[in-house]
């Protein structure tokens, strides 16, 4: 018994993948001559298939197609990969590289919140406050939650003009939106002491499956260890590193995101400076 239902676990999963791959659809002679399998055997499986509702019946030429509740399927399943139990391997990985603090933002209605840090314990570090909402203007995480937001979404979210909070600090949406597009070009947003006078940080986005910015990875440091010409590499290693968790997720990235954390690229210190 267990054998047979064994079988037919088997034969049910050869069928949805089949007919996945042929969206035109297929009937039931060409499945069995494919599948080798017996003819009303499987016009049983399919009907429990159809029952269930993973497969259908077109009325006029009798073919079987897969239905969108495989994708409903893989959807559930690629939620359950969730970026806090993606991203931990990857943020120790990058502060043993560079010795740096590395913190990982949720995107939320308001904005973002920080979920997680790793820092170094034998340094001075900055310290991020969990739960705590980064400034959207003038932090690296706030500028990597909205690189890829729309003009009236960033309306709804900032009033202007936004708090200065250093002289670097950007006040206007005509500066937030030219520096957004500065972040998208090169992978990467930059925070050069417009939060605070005395840290530079650099952040990424994480996207989901349907290639919205659902999180980013950020790495924060003082500003004497983190030199302009330090930050552009670490911006491309943080890229990569939030590219890598995007996809451990099951995210899409940009065709340019993609792009950019090619190994080896370096921005000029034109995308880094203001």
């Amino acid at each position: 018994m267990e054998q047979r239902r064994f079988g037919s676990l088997v034969a049910g999963i050869d069928v949805l993948e089949k007919l996945a791959a042929t969206p035109e659809g297929a009937s039931v002679t060409d499945l069995a001559g494919t599948l080798a399998l017996d003819k009303g055997y499987l016009h049983r499986l399919l009907r429990t298939l159809e029952q269930r509702g993973y497969v259908e019946q077109d009325p006029i030429s009798k073919t079987f197609r897969a239905t969108v509740k495989l994708v409903a399927l893989a959807s559930a399943i690629l939620h359950n990969l969730d970026v806090l139990s993606a991203a931990p391997p990857v943020m120790r990985r990058l502060l043993e590289s560079s010795g740096e603090t590395v913190h990982l933002a949720r995107r939320v209605a308001g904005g973002g919140v920080y979920v997680a840090q790793a820092r170094p314990s034998a340094r001075i570090s900055v310290d991020t406050d969990i739960g705590s909402q980064p400034q959207l203007h003038c932090t690296a995480t706030g500028k990597a939650l909205l690189a890829f937001s729309g003009h009236e979404e960033l309306r709804a979210l900032l009033k202007e003009p936004f708090r200065r909070f250093t002289p670097r600090t950007l006040t206007s949406f005509d500066e937030l939106e030219r520096d957004l597009a500065a972040a998208r070009e090169r992978g990467y947003a930059v925070d050069d002491g417009e939060g605070s006078e005395d840290l530079r940080c650099v952040a990424a986005p994480i996207f989901d499956m349907t290639g919205k910015v659902m999180a980013c990875l950020g790495m924060s440091g003082p500003i004497n260890r983190l030199s302009t010409e330090r930050l552009s590499e670490l911006g491309l290693e943080v890229a990569a590193a939030a590219a890598e968790i995007s996809r451990m997720i099951g995210g899409r990235l940009p065709v340019r995101t993609e792009r950019d954390h090619a190994p080896g690229r370096s921005p000029s210190l034109a995308e880094v400076s203001k």
